[in-house]
């Protein structure tokens, strides 16, 4: 059996703001040593959070633990855990726990205490029972004259017993590593060379390093859309064309876009109306040198977001900052891409969006 068990445990609902006996107890087969445990909040009635200073007292047979409460500082996690420490309780004495908290807003909150018999030396009906003083001298006893005749048998074998496929090798030094260089020569490894050789050919033909490798697979990953934690779907809705977000205005690197304070406005119409919570979702635009569904070398994240029935309205624009980002310097033609990603990270991209938008240099199109 365990050498500790429950002697008690009381459960209710308390105002924490005053001192309050959570549990009581009387220890009918003393003397034994106890530990009080309170759990406070069960997930429906906690503490508000504010944490501070709680006070646990521990009263045995009307005597105060120390003489007064032991103060617990608490953090602000809503349900908490107090613990006293070990305390004698003799026969028939009347265990009280008490709890307070500092904070006002603790008027109603679920407790658990419980009464440990923490004494390794128990009865057999409470717990482990040590073994007698005898018992271990003569137990020790026992493993020593073993343990010399195990060593006199060793002995009497001799030297010449461990030379032996069964016993140890009386092998010198130089046996040993005379034996490991003809192993070595038996596995023959490969040389430099060799090495050198599988290594060139790991390079292939243009000669990577191992970096140069490193550096192309970090490209390749800093290329995936960093928010994709769900799944990813592809919607197909009606409307949208070119002519809708480049609204015939070319982006302009280092300046706003579109140009004075309005928006490139796309709208999307989907069959069965949108989610209730469409409004909340984060919608951004995509800009990529490369092609559709490439890098990205722009996301321009919606500004307003408006459903009425079924249709949905997203108005952007960048910021000359943002545009000063694009790559290159003359004219040159940006795929565009509309994305979204909803309450529960799941990414969409819609086809009817996969159009194009061009881009030039402050000084015109070259």
């Amino acid at each position: 059996m365990a050498s500790i068990r429950q002697l008690d445990t009381e459960n209710g609902d308390y105002d924490l703001t005053s001192q309050v006996t959570v549990l009581t107890h009387t220890v009918p087969d003393g003397p034994t040593l106890c530990v009080a445990s309170v759990y406070l909040g069960d997930g429906v009635k906690n503490l508000d959070g504010s944490g501070g200073d709680f006070e646990l007292e521990i009263i045995v047979d009307g005597n105060s633990y120390d003489g007064g409460v032991q103060t617990k500082t608490l953090g602000t996690q809503v349900r908490a855990f107090l613990q006293s420490v070990p305390f004698m309780v003799r026969d028939d004495d009347v265990v009280l726990v008490k709890v307070k908290s500092p904070n006002a807003a603790d008027t109603d909150v679920d407790v658990t205490a419980f009464l440990d018999d923490m004494s390794p030396l128990q009865s057999d009906d409470k717990g482990d029972v040590l073994a007698s003083a005898d018992t271990i001298s003569q137990s020790m006893i026992n493993l020593s004259l073993q343990l010399d005749a195990a060593e006199t048998a060793i002995i009497a074998q001799g030297d010449a017993a461990w030379v032996t496929a069964t016993g140890f090798s009386t092998l010198t030094t130089a046996d040993v590593n005379a034996e490991v260089d003809t192993a070595i020569s038996d596995y023959d490894p490969p040389t430099k060379a060799e090495l050198d050789a599988a290594v060139t050919s790991l390079k292939g033909a243009d000669g990577d390093t191992h970096e140069d490798l490193s550096d192309e697979i970090a490209g390749v990953l800093a290329a995936i859309p960093a928010s994709v934690s769900g799944s990813l779907t592809v919607q197909t809705v009606t409307g949208g064309s070119n002519s809708e977000y480049t609204n015939a205005e070319e982006i302009v690197r280092g300046s706003r876009w579109p140009a004075g304070s309005g928006w490139t406005v796309l709208t999307m119409t989907k069959s069965g109306g949108w989610p209730a919570d469409v409004e909340d979702w984060t919608w951004t635009m995509r800009l990529s040198s490369a092609q559709a569904g490439g890098s990205v070398d722009l996301e321009i994240t919606a500004d307003v977001v408006s459903v009425s029935g079924t249709t949905l309205t997203l108005k952007f624009y960048a910021t000359p900052t943002q545009t000063a980002s694009l790559p290159g310097s003359g004219r040159q033609k940006y795929y565009v891409e509309i994305k979204s990603v909803d309450g529960s990270d799941i990414v969409s991209f819609y086809d009817s969006f996969e159009g194009y938008a061009w881009v030039r240099g402050s000084a015109g199109s070259v």
